[in-house]
């Protein structure tokens, strides 16, 4: 079953490319009060990302940079080419804020996995 759906994801994102900054001109999908600071929150959740099993058997990398905006820290994830999930993480207290934003043509059980990975950061 995983499979079929990390086939199926990997087509449609592929089918549809868009970037990151095009992700990013979408509503946020959630919002996260962090416990780690910007840029080790931001490698916390790449690394649930790449090592969770079943998000998307496992095919999903990650890319963290340096945001555009001063102190900030942006996360991209990507399956098969094609972005389906960008964030970014701004300092707040001694942790940071993440705000997430989804390619809209990710069936909810697997934004759900997604947002999983934020978790513990």
């Amino acid at each position: 079953m995983n499979q079929i759906l990390t086939l199926t994801l990997a087509t449609l994102v592929a089918g549809c490319a868009a970037t990151p900054s095009e992700i990013k001109q979408l509503s946020p999908e959630a919002q996260f009060v962090m416990r780690l600071p910007p840029a080790a929150a931001a490698a916390c959740v790449a690394n649930n990302a790449e090592t969770t099993e079943g998000i998307v058997d496992g095919h999903v990398s990650t890319h963290v940079r340096a945001s555009t905006t001063p102190g900030d820290v942006d996360l991209v994830m990507h399956v098969g080419g094609g972005y389906v999930l960008v964030a970014t993480f701004a300092p707040a207290g001694e942790g940071s804020a993440a705000t997430v934003w989804i390619r809209t043509l990710l069936i909810s059980y697997i934004r759900q996995r997604f947002l999983k990975t934020f978790q513990g950061c």
